[in-house]
């Protein structure tokens, strides 16, 4: 009887042990995945914010070529216009629509950069979910232990 209450007791604490390194397993494993969710959620949200800055220096530099563009026209303008009355009331008409697109690509720009700005913030808020999630998994993983 002795003998076998001892061998119990063994199988016991080994099962025992065995269980405390299963959790400490499922421990360090949930602690990896979570660490792994939250590095690849950074990264996406990295590689959103990447993207829009290269959107925006590219529209940026395209808006700059624009305006040089449109202030070498109106130079070439004001050149006409002391040449001639009649060419100066036709140069005014045309640095008045020059003027509406130069205006059209600003509110076109805007769009574009709020744009952007939302999706940053949806990338930043699809982080806070994907924390809340790991966070929440923590929890019941704690909870289940």
């Amino acid at each position: 009887i002795e003998r076998t209450q001892a061998e119990a007791e063994e199988k016991i604490e080994v099962s025992h042990r065995a269980n405390e390194e299963l959790v400490a397993t499922a421990m360090a494993d949930a602690e990896r995945a979570r660490t792994l969710l939250l590095e690849a959620a950074e990264k996406e949200v990295e590689e959103a914010n990447a993207e829009a800055q290269r959107r925006l220096n590219r529209l940026s530099k395209e808006m700059f070529e624009k305006e040089e563009e449109l202030k070498g026209q109106v130079s070439e303008l004001n050149n006409i216009v002391q040449v001639e009355r009649k060419e100066k009331e036709r140069a005014v008409r045309e640095v008045y629509d020059m003027s509406a697109d130069r205006n059209q690509f600003k509110k076109q720009l805007g769009g574009i950069e709020e744009k952007m700005e939302k999706m940053t913030q949806d990338y930043q808020e699809e982080l806070g979910e994907l924390k809340k999630q790991v966070d929440a998994a923590d929890a019941k993983l704690t909870t289940e232990q």
